[in-house]
């Protein structure tokens, strides 16, 4: 896994007096080693990261609905997170009968935590068709966000596709700073090539889920093993 400099944001005897909040949100469908990559790819590129807020959605705007139910994606976060402490979770996209938004989802954190500093955590192709987000510009005065891109991106090439409007918003990450705002940081790569369909795909032709340790958590196997769920 790619590892780069840590960025100084504040001095460590300091930093751990902000209030900073890392979140990472998705369908979760289910939860798998790409997702745990990007996480903890962001904790250690970035140093200083304690915790990760998983932000599960329930309608999202871009794709179709779940196959899992919302109780059983939070479920398996629960039990995801009894082995990995760097998780939480803020399930409050899940009581929603709308679409959920990121605007409005980060919208009601400041509105709760005024002083709380937020940081996104999205992938390239998040970032290619930001304009097309609900209210893009305005999410980007709430929070920064942090872009995660896969083995070979080539900076150089890949950053003359980003909207113009979006790439006055690019922060190199030696100057990156978490507890601002109106930051577009774009971390080095990391492998995170597993698709959530690709493993209900196997899982409904009959692949035993123990087989599928090379994608998925020992606690979601574990979890998966004991229902029916994708089968």
């Amino acid at each position: 896994m790619t590892s780069s400099a840590h960025v100084s944001v504040q001095p460590i005897e300091d930093i751990k007096s902000l209030d900073i909040k890392v979140l990472f949100g998705g369908t979760f469908d289910p939860f798998h080693k790409g997702h745990l990559a990007i996480c903890q790819h962001v904790a250690k590129t970035l140093g200083q990261i304690k915790k990760i807020t998983l932000l599960p959605a329930h309608i999202p705007p871009h794709k179709a609905m779940a196959t899992a139910t919302s109780e059983q994606r939070i479920a398996m976060l629960e039990v995801l997170k009894l082995g990995f402490p760097l998780f939480e979770i803020d399930d409050r996209e899940l009581h929603r009968d709308k679409p959920s938004y990121t605007f409005d989802t980060l919208e009601e954190m400041k509105a709760e935590a005024p002083k709380q500093a937020l940081n996104f955590i999205i992938g390239m192709d998040s970032l290619l068709s930001l304009t097309k987000w609900h209210r893009w510009e305005e999410l980007l005065t709430l929070c920064n966000l942090i872009v995660c891109t896969r083995p070979h991106y080539d900076n150089g090439d890949k950053n003359q596709h980003i909207a113009s409007e979006v790439s006055k918003y690019l922060t190199s990450l030696d100057t990156f700073q978490l507890n601002a705002s109106k930051q577009i940081v774009i971390l080095p790569p990391v492998n995170f090539d597993i698709s959530s369909s690709e493993i209900r795909q196997q899982l409904s032709s009959g692949v035993a889920v123990a087989t599928l340790n090379h994608y998925l958590p020992e606690q979601i196997i574990t979890y998966l093993s004991r229902s029916t769920l994708y089968r």
